[in-house]
């Protein structure tokens, strides 16, 4: 995780700052069908299908893995899901509060950056953007910052309670805002791109890319986790 000694709200509310595909089986036989056959016929014609079956996920496999793309997704959803996860933190210091200096080395710092600008990511980004409710003339206000932004602190800050989220966005939107009373859509991705960075555990695109895909399928409610119910963190519930 990325953070530093010094603390913003925004980090606090999602981290406590940066110190930081499928192939065609064959045709079910129909019972009239095995009923007149053999036993040892509809046996072996059950076998058959199993055993096609368990080709076609070899074989689903075996494109998957020629997809470079879908095997670093696949890598980087494996490497993140922990902090979807409360479990996790059981008996452990809470990912919000632990830290790694070496994110912000000269170096690292740079590649971070560079993160901003890949294409991959600001499509992630403006897909994520999607769930916020834009007036006429492309601003963002206040009302909407905060009714989204709780659905987010409460999939990434279980352990905060309501009063400490609403606090914390208040702080979260004077900064984020520019203490200009609304934000564009360049503000909120700026926003949304310090939060992946902050949450994702390496410096690597395709952890942010399957980060925001995660939250934004769950503020749509097209995803949910075991623990929290959709009517919680989906924007159209709330």
């Amino acid at each position: 995780m990325k953070r530093t000694a010094g603390s913003s709200s925004k980090t606090r509310i999602t981290k406590d700052d940066k110190n930081k595909k499928s192939l065609k089986t064959l045709e079910k036989p129909t019972s009239s069908k095995i009923e007149k056959e053999d036993p040892k016929d509809g046996l072996d014609l059950y076998l058959a299908t199993n055993n096609q079956q368990n080709l076609n996920t070899d074989l689903e496999s075996m494109l998957n893995a020629m997809d470079p793309v879908a095997v670093a997704k696949d890598k980087a959803s494996k490497e993140i899901n922990f902090i979807f996860d409360p479990k996790f933190y059981e008996g452990e210091i809470h990912y919000s509060r632990d830290g790694n200096s070496a994110f912000y080395t000269q170096e690292n710092e740079k590649k971070r950056a560079e993160l901003k600008t890949n294409q991959m990511v600001q499509e992630a980004i403006n897909k994520a953007l999607e769930v916020y409710k834009f007036d006429k003339d492309g601003t963002l206000s206040k009302a909407e910052y905060i009714r989204v932004n709780t659905a987010i602190a409460k999939i990434l800050r279980q352990d905060l309670k309501e009063a400490s989220i609403v606090r914390l966005l208040e702080e979260d939107w004077m900064k984020d805002c520019n203490s200009k009373g609304f934000m564009e859509k360049r503000d909120v991705y700026d926003s949304l791109f310090e939060l992946g960075d902050t949450w994702t555990p390496d410096i690597d695109a395709y952890q942010m890319v399957t980060f925001f895909e995660k939250i934004a399928k769950l503020l749509k409610g097209e995803e949910e986790l075991p623990h929290l119910s959709k009517s919680k963190v989906s924007v159209n519930a709330i």
